[in-house]
């Protein structure tokens, strides 16, 4: 990452990043380490096993949006004013799940 930086480039995307990956962005950033925005793609296949390493809304930098930083609650907002703009709903947490063939929370917990 530090090559990355030092040759100019600001920002990545890392397709289907496993939960190691994110762990080990989360300790460099910690450590003062990441000078590269990191975009990671999970597969959907993979989000049991990212929820119980702790991936979770909110993780994460806050982005910028109109020059200032926003909370998780007024991007979230943002994008679920988008797409009703649109004309497509916003699926509630258990509507994605299904969805996307995962456990019901619930049944996900107790697992």
């Amino acid at each position: 990452m530090t090559r990355l930086a030092q040759a100019g480039i600001t920002s990545v995307h890392d397709a289907y990043a496993s939960a190691a990956d994110l762990r080990g962005y989360q300790d460099a950033r910690a450590a003062g380490e990441l000078r590269t925005r990191v975009y990671c793609l999970i597969g959907y296949w993979d989000l049991e096993r990212m929820l119980a390493a702790g991936v979770r809304t909110g993780l994460g930098d806050n982005w910028i949006l109109q020059d200032r930083p926003v909370s998780n609650l007024e991007l979230v907002e943002t994008f679920a004013n988008l797409a009703q703009r649109c004309g497509r709903g916003v699926a509630t947490p258990e509507e994605a799940r299904r969805m996307m063939g995962m456990k019901p929370l619930a049944a996900a917990k107790a697992a």
